[in-house]
């Protein structure tokens, strides 16, 4: 066999390598996506709405070490939700155990100049049927003061972290959201399931699934 005949049989071989491995991540995320949309149906007619946790600004992304930042930001935002819902739930919180469904999920890609983020379905369910804008500012304002705890844990971080909430109305349909979200954006965070931030998930407990704690939280299995 010549060398030119040989040289393309090794490139088919790459091509046909490389087309298998697309296909497999292809049907990967669509299993990820199918799930975490599953979960989400599950759920019942619940008002959930996108929104997007951000910091302003680049003390964090150039002081501080990436397991440090995922670390402190899921506190940070488990400190935030907490806050929030004592806000617009009130008592039942503490009474009836009510909490807002969540399913918060990781984003960025900081090797490509894209810091980490959260980006959350979010029940919009409030005591005072507080409007989108309010429910906003409200939480925006939570952030803000949950992001103070940083700067104390890390004396690293001596900037001001300036937190921003991005919210919006959901469509007829959560599925373009749900694959947007799950998306590879880069080695980091990977995509899919992998990107969902399990310990500040919350559903309501499903009996008749065992991959649901009585609680409400869904364990990682």
């Amino acid at each position: 066999m010549s060398k030119k005949r040989r040289l393309y049989f090794v490139k088919a071989d790459f091509s046909e390598a490389a087309q298998r491995r697309q296909r497999e991540a292809a049907r990967q995320q669509s299993a990820a996506t199918h799930g975490l949309l599953q979960w989400i149906e599950d759920q019942g007619k619940v008002n959930l709405i996108p929104v997007t946790f951000k910091i302003r600004g680049k003390s964090m992304k150039d002081q501080v070490h990436l397991d440090d930042a995922r670390d402190q930001l899921q506190k940070v935002v488990r400190q935030t939700l907490i806050r929030f819902e004592q806000k617009v739930l009130g008592n039942a919180v503490k009474r009836h155990g009510d909490h807002l469904l969540c399913v918060p999920v990781v984003g960025g890609e900081p090797t490509d100049n894209v810091y980490l983020h959260y980006q959350l379905l979010l029940e919009h369910r409030s005591k005072q049927n507080m409007d989108l804008e309010s429910f906003r500012k409200l939480l925006g304002t939570e952030w803000n003061k949950s992001l103070k705890r940083i700067r104390r844990w890390d004396p690293t971080v001596t900037a001001p972290l300036i937190g921003e909430v991005w919210m919006e109305p959901a469509r007829n349909s959560l599925t373009g959201y749900v694959v947007y979200i799950q998306r590879y954006e880069g080695a980091t965070l990977d995509s899919g399931m992998i990107k969902v931030d399990i310990n500040n998930l919350f559903l309501r407990c499903k009996t008749d699934d065992t991959t649901y704690f009585p609680n409400g939280r869904v364990s990682a299995t």
